[in-house]
C-alpha cells in the first residue's frame, strides 16, 4: 500500500517545518512501508496540480493539522475526494488530539488518530490491506460506522526512538540543511499545563539518551554539516544529567554547529541552570534559548498549572 503524508501550509515560517509527517514517514519507511511526503508549504499559490499529481500514486493519505489549519485541511481533503473517492484519509496532529471525534465527523475525513500517529497508521495500513478490515484492531483510532464515530482502545505502548529520514523531504529543502536543520531528542513533557495537549494524551517526558541522539547527529553532521541545529524538543533541558552528557559528547565529537533549544523560565536558578551551567552551554555554542512566558500574573500561572 502506498501512503502519502501531507504537510499543509501553516502560514508561518516557524510551524511550516513538516515535523509531524516527517516523523511518521520516517517510522513507516524504516518498517518497510511505501511512503512519500508532500510539503505544501513549498508550493505557495495554486496547489491543485501538486495534489493531483501526488494522489495518483497513493492509496492512503495522512494529514497533520494544528487548529489554525482546519479550513486549509478541509479544503485539501475536499480536493482529494473530488478526484479520488477511493482514497482513505486519516488526520492527526495537535488539533485532532483535542477534537478527534468532531474532526472525523467531517464528510471527507475517514479516520483520525488521537494519540501518537506512528503505530496507528502502521496498524491502519495493515487492516486496509485485508479483504475484511477490522478497525477495532487499530490503536488510538476514530473511525466511522453506521453513521457514527467509534473510538478504539488507546495504544498502551509509546513508540521507541528512531532516526529521522531527511531524504523524504524535497531536495530544495535539504539544500538548506547546510545552514539550519531541526532535530528531536525527546518527546513529551512532565508538566501538566492546561493549555497544552500533552495532558490530554497523558504524554510524559521521554528523553532519548545523549549517546543515542548524538549518534544521529553524527550522521547529520557527516551528510549536511549544518551551521545551526534547532533541538525542537518541547523541553530540551528537562533532564540535567542528560545535558551534562551532551556537553561532554559535544566536545568529544568536535562538533562546531551552533544550536538552539527550548526551556522553562523556572529552570533558571542556582540549583539547576545556573551561571556555571549557562557558561558551559555557551562554550559548546548555544546561541538561543526559547521560553514560554504565558503570564506575569502568579494567579494566572496557578490557574493554567504553569
Amino acid at each position: 500500500m502506498n501512503t502519502l503524508l501531507i504537510n499543509p501550509d501553516h502560514g508561518n515560517a516557524v510551524n511550516n517545518y513538516p515535523w509531524g509527517v516527517l516523523s511518521v514517514g520516517s517510522y513507516l519507511k524504516q518498517r518497510g512501508q511505501n511512503v512519500r511526503l508532500l510539503d505544501l508549504s513549498n508550493f505557495p499559490g495554486n496547489i491543485d496540480d501538486k495534489i493531483e499529481e501526488a494522489i495518483e500514486w497513493a492509496h492512503l493519505v495522512g494529514i497533520g493539522m494544528f487548529s489554525s489549519d482546519v479550513p486549509t485541511v478541509l479544503d485539501i481533503v475536499d480536493r482529494i475526494k473530488s478526484s479520488r473517492q477511493d482514497i482513505n484519509i486519516i488526520c492527526g496532529g495537535p488539533h485532532v488530539v483535542l477534537e478527534p471525534e468532531l474532526t472525523c465527523q467531517y464528510k471527507n475525513i475517514d479516520f483520525t488518530a488521537y494519540g501518537e500517529g506512528e503505530k496507528t497508521i502502521e496498524s491502519l495500513i495493515s487492516e486496509l490491506e485485508k479483504e475484511n478490515p477490522n478497525f477495532d484492531n487499530v490503536p488510538s483510532l476514530i473511525y466511522k460506522s453506521g453513521g457514527e464515530t467509534k473510538r478504539t482502545a488507546k495504544s498502551e505502548q509509546f513508540v521507541d526512538f528512531y532516526d529521522i529520514d531527511y531524504t523524504l523531504l524535497d531536495a530544495q529543502v535539504r539544500e538548506t540543511f547546510g545552514d539550519y536543520i531541526q532535530v528531536l531528542t525527546s518527546r513529551g513533557c512532565s508538566f501538566r499545563c492546561t493549555f497544552c495537549y500533552n495532558p490530554v494524551i497523558n504524554q510524559v517526558f521521554r528523553p532519548r539518551p545523549a549517546e543515542g541522539f548524538t549518534s544521529e547527529l553524527d550522521k547529520i553532521v557527516s551528510e549536511y554539516n549544518p551551521k545551526i541545529v534547532y533541538f525542537r524538543d518541547e523541553n530540551f533541558l528537562q533532564e540535567k544529567e542528560r545535558i551534562h552528557e551532551f556537553i561532554r559528547l559535544y566536545k568529544e565529537k568536535d562538533y562546531t554547529f551552533r544550536w538552539r533549544a527550548t526551556s522553562r523560565v523556572g529552570y533558571m536558578r542556582d540549583r539547576y541552570i545556573n551561571d556555571e551551567m549557562l557558561k558551559n552551554l555557551e562554550d559548546i555554542n548555544l546561541e538561543t534559548l526559547k521560553f514560554g512566558v504565558e503570564s506575569g500574573s502568579q494567579r494566572v500561572l496557578n490557574f493554567i498549572k504553569k
